[in-house]
């Protein structure tokens, strides 16, 4: 059984010990960190723990820079938008429908204080 925690898996459930975790795979390099050392001889464990590896080492196919800069090209849009007198409610409506959650959206440069109002 593996779960996962932002950049980590867990693998656990070896020898039919669910809640005891035998390694940990850092999903960024695909470094694998054994906290049961039977893990390393267990075929089955090695099996999971590589094809973990093996996904983690996978490129993400965008550049997630250029992601965080388009999603900040688009809060700026809706911020003119703001400016230009067509009210909080539309510019905070996009953004909304888009899938910004309001964290996100002051985040990426939408004023705090037009999402009071």
């Amino acid at each position: 059984m593996t779960s996962r925690e932002d950049d980590i898996r867990y693998l656990s459930g070896v020898n039919g010990e669910e809640n005891h975790v035998i390694a940990t795979v850092d999903m960024e390099t695909g470094k694998i960190f054994y906290s049961d050392l039977a893990a390393r001889e267990d075929c089955n464990a090695q099996r999971l723990l590589q094809g973990l590896a093996t996904m983690a080492k996978k490129e993400h196919p965008y550049s997630i820079s250029r992601l965080e800069n388009i999603l900040a090209r688009v809060v700026d849009y809706e911020c003119e938008e703001l400016e230009s007198g067509e009210g909080t409610g539309g510019a905070r409506e996009h953004l909304s429908s888009m899938g910004f959650s309001e964290e996100e959206m002051v985040y990426f440069g939408f004023p705090e204080e037009a999402l009071e109002k």
